[in-house]
């Protein structure tokens, strides 16, 4: 069998790479530990916290997101949602960082756990090929910054470091 140099894009058999895999992420949030049916709702959820606004309009915020009916509904909460831009640019690759490291401490719906999934992928490179533009997260054309794929290659290298050495290592802080 040869080796996977790279996953290009995350659909198909490496769908569950995405954020808009429907996989529950559980993590705490000011109203307490909340459950969202996917990283996409989880991190559309984590902009409470350059959310502008009252703790209760927060609260309200992150239950419909939590919510929402698709990951495609919980993206367009998220983009509707009145943020502190500058705020929300210095906290969002940890804010992804905290969701993939949950979804991937949790147990896939088809009984194999996320993290066994993303070992799977051995040494490839991720990367989050897509057309809809998002260089930021993804690549297009081969162009981008990628830095979903690079948040999945560490907690895969985490999790590589968890089961090789049979040492567990708390969840990197994130920021709150």
């Amino acid at each position: 069998m040869t080796e996977l140099h790279a996953v290009t894009k995350f659909e198909d058999e490496y769908f569950f790479l995405s954020n808009f895999y429907e996989s529950p992420i559980t993590f705490s949030t000011p109203g307490g530990d909340l459950t969202f049916f996917s990283g996409e709702a989880a991190f559309q959820a984590s902009k409470h916290k350059a959310m502008k606004g009252d703790d209760r309009d927060k609260l309200y915020y992150i239950h419909k997101v939590r919510d929402a009916v698709s990951p495609k509904q919980a993206k367009y909460f998220g983009r509707s949602v009145d943020i502190d831009l500058e705020k929300w640019e210095q906290i969002k690759v940890d804010a992804m960082r905290e969701v993939v490291y949950h979804k991937f401490l949790n147990e896939g719906p088809y009984g194999q756990t996320m993290a066994d999934a993303l070992l799977k992928t051995g040494h490839a490179m991720l990367v989050e090929g897509n057309t809809w533009g998002d260089t930021y997260w993804g690549r297009v054309d081969g162009k981008g910054k990628n830095k979903l794929g690079v948040i999945l290659m560490e907690v895969r290298g985490w999790l590589y470091w968890q089961k090789q050495y049979k040492q567990p290592m708390a969840i990197p802080e994130m920021g709150s």
